[in-house]
């Protein structure tokens, strides 16, 4: 709107000054100066609606744009020194203020996933001959979903987050805390209040040769 009210002013000032000339006899017809004049200042204008942005204040106006953060880790063997990386260990750290997906996908290794205060709203593992450790995040809804091959899968539900286990299993054994999440099934385990959790997971395991542990 201000920005409005200057062009328009712009043009008032612009004819008047012209009408004051042609009354001093100084130009005798204001047509023949105005129109070049005219867009000169149009011209001006469009070319500082490009570079002039003011600073909005408290009264302006704002918006949102979600955000939603997808990580693919991708990492060989990863306890061999020389083979994985330096000293066989990669680590990292995400944020907990942005929701993500993350994609993992890791040969012979040794993990160890800490999601609990992290926004992951969907986690996929898939592992070969390998010892993983999940924390499940503690907020939100959140799938994870592990394909395991010859492979030890530790998954850590914390306290007040619900949980439904559904588990394909090979050759395994499975050792899941039935005082938080009776068997409902063969192979499908549940909160008793999932249904209704705020802040819940659904975790869906498919394991070869190994163990599963979930608590």
């Amino acid at each position: 709107m201000k920005r409005d009210n200057i062009f328009w002013g712009s043009v008032l000032i612009l004819v008047g000054v012209l009408l004051f000339l042609q009354s001093q006899g100084i130009i005798h017809n204001i047509f023949r100066y105005f129109w070049p004049l005219a867009l000169i200042l149009v011209g001006s204008w469009i070319i500082l609606n490009v570079y002039w942005r003011p600073v909005r204040g408290a009264t302006g106006e704002t918006f949102s744009i979600p955000l939603r953060l997808e990580i693919r880790v991708d990492a060989g063997p990863s306890f061999v020194p020389f083979i994985g990386p330096s000293e066989g260990i990669w680590r990292f750290q995400v944020t907990q203020e942005i929701p993500l997906t993350m994609i993992v996908e890791a040969g012979a290794s040794s993990l160890n996933i800490d999601l609990k205060d992290v926004l992951a709203t969907s986690v996929e593992l898939k592992t070969g001959a390998s010892s993983s450790n999940v924390t499940v995040p503690a907020r939100g809804a959140s799938l994870l979903d592990v394909e395991a091959g010859a492979a030890s899968v530790n998954i850590r539900v914390p306290e007040a987050t619900a949980a439904r286990i559904r588990i394909k299993e090979g050759v395994t054994s499975v050792n899941v805390d039935s005082n938080r999440f009776p068997r409902l099934d063969s192979g499908m385990y549940q909160s008793s209040n999932f249904d209704t959790a705020v802040d819940r997971a659904e975790i869906n395991i498919e394991s070869g040769l190994g163990s599963v542990s979930v608590k």
